[in-house]
Formats: structure tokens, sequence, C-alpha cells
């Protein structure tokens, strides 16, 4: 699969996400099937495929010294633990929301909203980067 159509479908379940949010705001109406299916795809797909082969490139890189400390790999490597700390805080969340808790909804639509922002930032990041480096071949 290319970085290209990963990010496209990244996208695509984030835009889902985010609909599934007003939903929850609005009507307060939340799918456990489309959540759970939402949340293992960003996991599984977004989070262990592709960030995680990512991440073990650039921490070998900083390992070995090759990058300085304040090279935007590093701040990578960062997002990637702050997005792992919202679907962590959204599971949690959204667990809480399928025993009962309804005000735990906030804590769903927070972490997913911060989430698809964090996410769609990274996206763009990377989308540029990959336009400077096909323009500089």
């Amino acid at each position: 699969m290319t970085t290209q159509s990963l990010q496209e479908s990244i996208k695509i379940t984030l835009r889902f996400l985010k609909q599934v949010c007003w939903q929850l705001k609005v009507k307060g109406i939340l799918s456990k099937d489309h959540f759970v299916g939402m949340l293992a795809f960003l996991r599984v797909f977004a989070d262990d495929y592709h960030h995680e082969n990512e991440q073990n490139v650039m921490v070998s890189t900083v390992m070995a010294d090759e990058i300085p400390k304040e090279d935007p790999v590093i701040t990578t490597l960062h997002e990637y633990a702050i997005g792992r700390n919202y679907l962590r805080d959204m599971s949690k969340a959204f667990a809480a929301y399928m025993t009962g808790d309804r005000s735990s909804s906030q804590g769903v639509i927070q972490n997913a909203q911060a989430y698809i922002s964090l996410m769609n930032g990274y996206i763009e990041k990377e989308r540029k980067a990959s336009s400077v480096d096909r323009l500089s071949r």
C-alpha cells in the first residue's frame, strides 16, 4: 500500500469519526460497532502498521545520533505518543460510556477531536514532505 492510499484511508476514517462525534454530541447516539471498528482500524492500521514502521526507522536514526535532537523526527515521535494517548483516553471514555456513564461522552468527543486534528496535521506535513522530496529528485 502506498503512503498516499494509506493517508486517504486514514482521512476517510477521521471524517467518519468526526461524523460519529457529531451524532454523539447532537443526538446522543453512539454506534458501538462503528466506534469499535474505527478504533481498531486506527490502532492497527494507522498506528501499529504505519506509524510503528516509521517510528522504528526514526528511533534507530536518533539512537545512532545521526540527527540533532531538535529535528522534526523528534517532533513526529512525540506526536505519535500524543496520538496513542488520545486513542487510549478515547477508548477509556468509550468503555465508560458503554457501561452507562453518559457524561463520559465528553471524553470520547474531546479525545476524538484532538486525535482528528493531530492526525490531519500530521498527514498534511507528510504530504508536503513527500511533495518536496519528489521535487528535489
